[in-house]
């Protein structure tokens, strides 16, 4: 949580400057469905995994692109229990379908991705 008692994406799980985006938008390996593309580039297992966030200027104004911005880092933060702790750099963008989806279908749509992409912990 942070000072105001929001529940956030821990920071140890973000992916924040330009060159480590540039490193998996180039290594990484694709995934995609309607709303989202994931964008996955595997590390050392001792590592944590981080997420970044991103959206297609088709998606409409700054404003907007903010809003779906938050809409995927709340799903991923949602699913953190879900996805493997370690191991990985991920990039979620938003397409332009996105702009008519609820926060529930962003959620659904990150997930599929995640379980595509072999991030999910295996169920016991």
């Amino acid at each position: 949580m942070d000072a105001a008692g929001i529940k956030v994406l821990p920071k140890e799980h973000r992916l924040t400057s330009s060159r480590d985006f540039e490193i998996v938008y180039k290594r990484g390996k694709g995934y995609v469905n309607r709303l989202l593309v994931l964008r996955v580039l595997w590390r050392e297992e001792s590592q944590p995994a981080r997420f970044g966030f991103s959206t297609s200027p088709k998606i409409g104004s700054s404003a907007a692109r903010n809003r779906v911005k938050r809409q995927i880092r709340e799903a991923v933060r949602s699913l953190l229990g879900e996805i493997k702790k370690t191991g990985f750099d991920a990039i979620l963008v938003g397409r332009p379908a996105i702009k008519e989806a609820n926060f529930w279908s962003i959620r659904d749509a990150a997930r599929q991705l995640f379980e595509e992409a072999g991030l999910l912990r295996e169920r016991s």
